[in-house]
C-alpha cells in the first residue's frame, strides 16, 4: 500500500512539472532547465549523476526527483547540500516538503519526526536504528550530483 501511494506521489509530481513547463529528462525524469549530463554506465551503476544544477534548491528547503528510478529529497541548508530518501520511515511522508531547522535537521511534515540531514539519524531517538536514508553528494560543473548505491533498498521493501 505504501509502495502505491509512493508511486501515485511521484506521478502526480511529474505531471505538475510537465504542466508547468518543466523538461523531463529521458533518463532520470528529473526536472531541469537544461539537460543534465549524459551518464556514462559506470554512473548508471553507482556513481554520481547529475540531479539539478546548483541554485535552483532555495536555500533553507527540499526538492524532490527521480534517481535511478528511486524518489530522493535534496536539501540545502548553509550552502551545503544534501541527500536522502524522500520517504519518512515512519510513515512514507514526503519529506522533502519538511522543514529543515538551523541545527542540520529536516522535520517530517506529516508526524514532526526529525532526522539530521549529514547522516539520517532519528534525532528524536538518536539511540534508535531508525534512519533516514542519505546518499553523497558532490557539485560538479555547475551540477548536484548524488551516488545511489547499486544494492540500495527502500525501507518499504525490506
Amino acid at each position: 500500500m505504501i509502495k502505491a501511494a509512493g508511486r501515485a506521489i511521484i506521478e502526480k509530481r511529474n505531471a505538475i512539472l510537465q504542466h508547468d513547463g518543466w523538461e523531463m529528462t529521458e533518463a532520470s525524469g528529473l526536472p531541469f532547465e537544461e539537460t543534465p549530463p549524459s551518464s556514462t554506465d559506470s554512473e548508471a551503476m553507482g556513481g554520481f549523476v547529475a540531479v539539478a544544477k546548483v541554485g535552483t534548491i532555495p536555500e533553507g528547503q527540499g526538492r524532490s526527483f527521480v534517481v535511478a528510478g528511486r524518489q530522493i529529497a535534496i536539501f540545502c541548508r548553509a550552502g551545503e547540500y544534501f541527500a536522502t530518501s524522500d520517504f519518512c520511515p515512519h510513515m512514507g511522508a514526503p519529506i522533502a516538503d519538511g522543514y529543515v531547522d538551523v541545527d542540520g535537521g529536516v522535520v517530517c511534515p506529516w508526524h514532526a519526526w526529525k532526522f539530521r540531514l549529514s547522516d539520517g539519524c532519528w534525532l528524536d531517538n538518536p539511540k534508535s536504528k531508525t534512519r533516514l536514508e542519505c546518499f553523497p553528494v558532490r557539485i560538479h560543473e555547475g551540477n548536484i550530483e548524488i551516488a545511489i548505491p547499486q544494492t540500495a533498498t527502500t525501507p518499504h521493501d525490506e
